[in-house]
């Protein structure tokens, strides 16, 4: 890959974004199993959360290493839409099942 296109820290990425879904795929399981209400009320309040977690991420990135900050935010993000795709089709399986 040319070094123009290399994107940094990209196993941190990978990690990152692992241990974050993991979390709170968990966390969104178990405030599936009451009311429906507190389900939404949850999943809408953790996506905002790990939405303002992720731009924190960029914006100390940028300080960090300014040189390398446009490929890092453009893995980052497709990092973020490749989770965000996985983690809502393997919740929606998850709750169909519950039901």
């Amino acid at each position: 890959m040319p070094i123009v296109n290399h994107i940094p820290h990209v196993w941190f990425l990978l990690a990152f974004f692992v241990a974050v879904t993991f979390l709170f795929h968990l966390l969104t399981l178990n405030a599936a199993k009451g009311r429906p209400q507190n389900f939404i009320r949850y999943y809408m309040g953790s996506t905002a959360l790990r939405m303002f977690i992720y731009i924190l991420v960029i914006l100390v990135y940028r300080f960090i290493d300014k040189p390398t900050v446009i490929p890092f935010a453009l893995g980052f993000m497709a990092h973020y839409f490749a989770f965000t795709i996985f983690e809502v089709t393997v919740l929606l399986r998850q709750l169909k099942e519950q039901k």
